[in-house]
């Protein structure tokens, strides 16, 4: 695949002056002490040994800039010391998903993102495997309400919470967030996320073009298509169906 128009600044870059920046992935932003994975104290550790400039980027992630060439293996053994996983030690479909706080922090959300979404993307990673997706470039972005706080509506693949536990599936957006998405699927239940999702990575499997990117198929393809395609019929597709009949020119 090619490469994104917009960098997320993961792994380690050259800086301008001869040092090095390292984009340090934290799921969902949350920089906090979770089981083997201490972000947290690793990255207390990094900053007291090294002190780095530090800066937050659009994804969530964090950037620890101004290490020498000498210094870069140390910072690598120090994070892994603390269960702090690098970006080639990701998935592809984990590094580009994104959830806002919802529940229980936020007092507009009425459905789980931050704290559900990382369950999606462990049942999604192998099904991603199983597709032969697992190096392809798209985006998953999760909110608790419609606000859309982590930018669902430009997400090759958008959840978008309405009420406790059911979400409205979005399709056809883009990496770099250039375009808008289109309404799939309306109260999907959460457990049913993943076999929705399967769908439509099984359906962009079989009619996706050469070098065809998943929001990029979607776009091209409509979500009334692809409904049929996954047999799912729903009102908003169904609706898009019969405006493309009404607008189709007569034989």
């Amino acid at each position: 695949m090619p490469p994104l128009a917009v960098d997320d600044h993961l792994g380690w870059h050259r800086q301008s002056d001869g040092r090095w920046f390292l984009g340090l992935y934290v799921e969902n932003g949350r920089v906090a002490d979770q089981g083997e994975r201490r972000i947290r104290s690793g990255l207390r550790a990094v900053v007291q040994r090294h002190r780095p400039y530090l800066a937050i980027t659009a994804q969530q992630n964090i950037l620890l800039s101004g290490f020498t060439t000498e210094q870069k293996d140390e910072v690598e053994a120090l994070l892994h010391s603390y269960g702090v996983a690098l970006v080639e030690e990701l998935s592809l479909v984990r590094r580009h998903a994104m959830a806002c706080p919802a529940l229980p922090s936020c007092g507009l959300a009425i459905a789980e993102a931050e704290r559900f979404l990382p369950e999606v993307i462990d049942r999604l990673e192998p099904i991603v495997a199983e597709l032969g997706l697992d190096q392809e470039h798209f985006s998953i972005r999760m909110t608790g309400c419609p606000n859309g706080c982590a930018r669902p509506y430009v997400a090759d693949i958008g959840l978008v919470g309405r009420t406790l536990g059911k979400y409205n599936i979005y399709l056809g957006g883009n990496p770099e967030g250039t375009r808008l998405n289109t309404l799939y699927r309306e109260l999907v239940p959460s457990a049913d996320l993943p076999g929705a999702i399967r769908a439509v990575l099984a359906a962009y499997v079989e009619t996706r073009r050469g070098g065809e990117r998943i929001g990029d198929w979607a776009a091209r393809m409509g979500v009334a298509a692809i409904a049929a395609q996954t047999s799912v019929a729903t009102g908003a597709a169904m609706g898009l169906a019969a405006e493309a009949a009404t607008a189709a020119p007569v034989a």
